[in-house]
C-alpha cells in the first residue's frame, strides 16, 4: 500500500489486507487515542460522561418500553390462542351436531363430561 499526500498509508485491497496488516499503524491509532483522553479536560469529560448518561438513561427507557410491549404482546398471545382453542370447539361441535339429533349431542356431551370428571378422579386418586 502506497502513501497519500498527508504520509499515511492508503488502503490494501481486501485480499491483501490481512498479509499486510499493519500493525505499527494500530498501536500509532490507539496511542493517538490514549493520548487524546488523558489531555481532555475535565470540561471534556464531564461533557462525555454525561453524554454517555444520556444515552444510557435512553437505552433503559427503550428497555422499559419493549419490556411493557413485549409483556402486552403474550398477553394478547395467550388470549388469540384461548380464543382460537374457542373457535376450534365450537366448529368440531357444529361439525358433530350436523351428524347428530340434539338429543345424540345431549347424551355424548353427558359421556364425555362423565369421562372426564371419572379421568379427574382417578388422577386425584392416585395423587393421593
Amino acid at each position: 500500500a502506497g502513501l497519500d499526500g498527508n504520509g499515511k498509508r492508503l488502503p490494501s485491497p481486501p485480499a491483501m489486507a490481512a498479509a499486510e496488516f499493519d500493525y505499527d499503524e494500530l498501536a500509532r491509532r490507539l496511542l493517538v487515542q490514549v493520548v487524546r483522553r488523558l489531555a481532555a479536560t475535565p470540561a471534556d469529560l464531564q461533557q462525555t460522561v454525561a453524554a454517555l448518561e444520556l444515552e444510557l438513561a435512553t437505552a433503559w427507557s427503550r428497555h422499559g418500553t419493549l419490556t411493557a410491549e413485549n409483556v402486552r404482546l403474550r398477553e394478547e398471545l395467550v388470549r388469540a390462542q384461548r380464543d382460537l382453542d374457542s373457535a376450534r370447539e365450537l366448529t368440531r361441535k357444529a361439525a358433530v351436531s350436523h351428524d347428530l339429533s340434539e338429543a345424540e349431542v345431549v347424551l355424548l356431551e353427558g359421556l364425555l363430561t362423565r369421562e372426564h370428571d371419572s379421568e379427574g378422579q382417578e388422577s386425584g386418586a392416585t395423587a393421593s
